[in-house]
């Protein structure tokens, strides 16, 4: 399963298409804003007591992590999925747009919007896409460093849960 693979091959292009994050967001609420329909299950009161996730809206800033093979099958993805998705993820979050960056071979990346759904959870969805295609909800948390994710179960995901589990199973740290 390679719905999730983005890549990007000059910084020259990131910088490209990181302009076109503004033009995004106006696109994206006319035709592609995540709905409220795909609702995540709930987290027991045990899980809720001691997590430190949440689902208010994600912190401007541009986060990024090394992702392996390896390291994706050890934490549950589909070796498909881990294959092709190893290598360096860079988010970048601005007022309820993201542009994901995955540098590689291929000129590819995918820009979208994410909202906090009633404080619980954080709804994120593709409306530009180059080689990829998503649809989650996630909660997050601060780290010393950056920020983790918590993947939540929803009718509408794009990816199976174990592999969306473990692509956010870790921490994405600050670079800017």
């Amino acid at each position: 399963m390679r719905a999730f693979k983005a890549t990007l091959a000059t910084a020259v292009a990131m910088a490209l298409l990181a302009t076109s994050v503004v033009a995004v967001t106006a696109q994206s609420e006319a035709s592609a804003e995540p709905t409220a329909s795909a609702a995540a299950e709930p987290i027991s009161s045990e899980e809720a007591a001691t997590s430190e996730f949440v689902g208010t809206n994600l912190p401007n800033g541009t986060y990024s992590a090394d992702i392996t093979t390896e390291d994706l099958v050890a934490k549950g993805a589909s070796p498909d999925f881990a294959e092709g998705n190893q290598g360096t993820w860079t988010w970048t979050f601005t007022d309820g747009s993201f542009l994901l960056l995955h540098p590689g071979d291929d000129t590819e990346g995918c820009s979208g919007v994410y909202e906090s759904v009633d404080g619980s959870l954080v709804r994120m969805a593709t409306t530009v896409e180059s080689g990829c295609y998503f649809r989650w909800d996630v909660r997050w948390a601060q780290e010393p460093d950056g920020i983790r994710f918590q993947a939540l179960p929803t009718d509408e995901a794009s990816d199976e849960p174990a592999d969306i589990a473990a692509y956010f199973d870790r921490v994405f740290l600050l670079v800017e």
